[in-house]
């Protein structure tokens, strides 16, 4: 084969990557919704009734499961042999090459379509369940979804936006607290929406711990680490 074949070859070898991660997300997306759905059901014909009152509680829950499954991956990526440079020579230490062209085994084909379906479909999801509906959490979602749609087709800038999706591990405490704090769980555990966590078992201070803890190491420490390089790769294309 020629060299202009060959380059040919590869590059309809990335689009077919590429459209297989779309379509991996899609079928995620379809996997949230009928998640969604199986819940609300549950909770109309076997627990609560009314669909204000179980809506927020579910979309908690399918915020839970998500983070759940983005922290193992994130976490695994994160320890892999593959990726041990990954804190030392891209996050701590700064070379153009590394940020853009680094790639994480595990994470555009696998991490990136899990969390686009979910920013999708939680975009749908926010304002009919009312849970976090606001400018500033859509906007999080829509530029989240921009951005991992951007690295899905391009490959480029991986560790910036595995940087900012380290954050789903705090993401686990901060749904499970609020899961925990919803008025219906609070019934059904304490018979009383009005129960402070305070007063309850140790269970939910040790939630409350792990939530400020997981906040320092993942938004503060390595979200810093992500943005720290990204600042400094624009100063190097300023300069250019």
């Amino acid at each position: 084969m020629t060299e202009e074949e060959l380059e040919n070859a590869k590059l309809c070898r990335s689009r077919d990557e590429v459209w297989s991660i779309f379509r991996r997300a899609v079928s995620y997306f379809c996997g949230f919704a009928t998640a969604n759905m199986v819940l609300k059901l549950a909770c109309k014909y076997l627990v609560f009734g009314d669909k204000k009152k179980y809506s927020s509680l579910v979309n908690w829950c399918i915020s839970f499961f998500h983070s759940i499954y983005a922290s193992y991956l994130s976490v695994k990526a994160f320890f892999s042999l593959n990726n041990k440079e990954l804190l030392h020579e891209v996050f701590i230490k700064y070379k153009h090459s590394n940020f853009t062209s680094y790639k994480i085994e595990g994470f555009r084909d696998q991490l990136l379509p899990w969390t686009l379906a979910y920013f999708c479909w939680d975009l749908i999801d926010m304002p009919i369940s009312g849970a976090g509906f606001t400018a500033s959490n859509t906007l999080h979602h829509v530029f989240g979804a921009m951005g991992a749609m951007l690295v899905i087709a391009y490959g480029k800038c991986q560790p910036f936006a595995f940087s900012a999706i380290f954050a789903e591990i705090n993401t686990v405490f901060l749904a499970l607290r609020a899961i925990c704090r919803d008025p219906l769980v609070l019934s059904l555990f304490f018979g009383s929406s009005e129960v402070s966590l305070l007063d309850g078992p140790l269970v939910y201070k040790l939630i409350n711990v792990l939530q400020y803890c997981s906040f320092f190491l993942s938004r503060i420490y390595m979200h810093a680490l992500g943005l720290k390089q990204s600042i400094l790769f624009a100063l190097e294309e300023y300069r250019m």
